[in-house]
């Protein structure tokens, strides 16, 4: 059984893969200025999870939270891997 609660945050990815990371995650789900962009690198305990997982969550002052995983470290995400997790995210809301 997977334990929900065995992830931890590592602080870890250099402040400027964040930055970068955060920049793209915007444009591509379209944040405005007021809403709220996370972007979070999770270490998981569980041999059913990658070792390292990076969430980007979009939290807008109005609508639907939108949640975007990545299963990398922060640092090494580029471009291509937020397109291919907004895909999932988007073909998985589509099946609800």
């Amino acid at each position: 059984m997977i334990n929900l609660f065995n992830f931890e945050s590592t602080g870890a990815g250099d402040q400027e893969s964040r930055r970068r990371v955060r920049a793209w995650a915007a444009v591509i789900l379209g944040a405005r200025p007021e809403d709220v962009l996370t972007v979070s690198e999770l270490r998981c305990g569980e041999d059913a999870c990658a070792d390292l997982e990076t969430l980007i969550v979009l939290t807008p002052a109005v609508g639907v939270r939108r949640v975007l995983k990545v299963a990398k470290g922060v640092s090494g995400i580029e471009q291509a891997d937020l397109l291919d997790a907004l895909s999932k995210a988007t073909s998985m809301e589509n099946q609800v």
